[in-house]
């Protein structure tokens, strides 16, 4: 006999933890607070378009039970699902490119009449946050990573427990049981804290500047940008710079994109730094409209890894939304 079971967290981000520089991003309308999640869940296919959320971690899971009440097989099912806020269509969210990592899922753990299962899942979203520099331009936008762990337990005789294993600090996490349920919610929420630890080896993924996840998090925002490409277009390349190399000067006239996949870029405007901008960031865009000369220089403020995207590679509709994208954020840091 076929046992299911399942637990799902929803994260989403609360209109009262931002503050300080942090709410920047929701002060000028680049992201927005999400509302307050249901106490109960009919279907979880229905919970995007009616329940926006950051991400979902949904672990799903099946045991296996012979006649004698043994259990003979367990597997998984599920995964991660990540809100991206550029499907929004408006514009304002197109700045940075969001990507999910890898659903972790070590083998279940069999014990005596249960098995264990353990599913962590997160990613970077397309809402950036600013964190102040100490030196010029004293503003760097990146997307942090969120993320949470979840345990089921699967019995026998038909019962099943669940549990919060971990969890990113920001957003908010609540979490539902098999039968949609609300049966537990993260209690802290530290924004601060959270974005000084979200890229190190606090997280499921170890070091995130570690080859592997930098390699799986390209990929994901290589994928999410090819996917915006024209048919028949070209292939972008890939582009690696030293620091201070510049990418695309002012008053160019070109027809190149950049997304960063790794390191952090710099926006100048009559040699003055504006931002830097970091993995996932996509500048350049104006570039891309005809006609239109580059209004500032890229410069690569670290050692940089980047993709450039002609501007012929892209549907007209995807320019555009970029443009507008890159106005709005150029005006929260001028």
């Amino acid at each position: 006999m076929r046992i299911e079971s399942a637990v799902t967290s929803l994260s989403w981000i609360p209109g009262d933890v931002m503050k300080d520089i942090a709410s920047l991003p929701f002060d000028v309308g680049l992201s927005h607070f999400d509302p307050t999640p249901p106490q109960e869940i009919d279907d979880f296919a229905d919970v995007g378009p009616t329940h926006p959320y950051r991400f979902a971690n949904q672990l799903r899971a099946w045991i296996e039970v012979n006649e004698e009440g043994e259990i003979e097989e367990a597997g998984y099912g599920g995964g991660g699902h990540l809100f991206d806020e550029s499907d929004q269509h408006d514009g304002r969210n197109h700045v940075f490119q969001a990507a999910m990592l890898p659903t972790i899922q070590p083998p279940p753990e069999f014990g005596d009449g249960f098995v264990r299962f353990v599913q962590s899942a997160g990613g970077q979203g397309s809402t950036p946050v600013p964190r102040t520099l100490r030196r010029a331009p004293f503003v760097q936008w990146s997307v942090p990573l969120s993320w949470t762990t979840l345990a089921l337990t699967m019995y026998a005789d038909g019962r099943s427990t669940n549990q919060l294993v971990g969890a990113s600090q920001f957003p908010r996490h609540w979490v539902y049981n098999a039968e949609g349920k609300l049966v537990s919610r993260s209690g802290l929420v530290d924004v601060d804290d959270w974005y000084r630890r979200c890229f190190d080896d606090h997280t499921p993924w170890g070091d995130l500047d570690s080859r592997t996840v930098r390699t799986t998090l390209d990929g994901a925002f290589e994928r999410s940008l090819l996917s915006d490409l024209a048919p028949g277009s070209a292939r972008p390349r890939v582009v690696k710079v030293a620091a201070g190399t510049i990418l695309a000067r002012q008053g160019q006239m070109s027809s190149l994109m950049f997304l960063i996949l790794e390191g952090f870029a710099c926006l100048e405007v009559n040699g003055k730094r504006h931002a830097e901008y970091g993995a996932g960031a996509l500048l350049g865009e104006l570039a891309t409209l005809p006609g239109v000369a580059r209004t500032s220089s890229i410069r690569a403020a670290t050692r940089c890894r980047a993709l450039a995207v002609p501007a012929e590679t892209l549907t007209a509709r995807t320019r555009e939304l970029l443009a507008t994208g890159r106005r709005r954020t150029e005006e929260t840091v001028s």
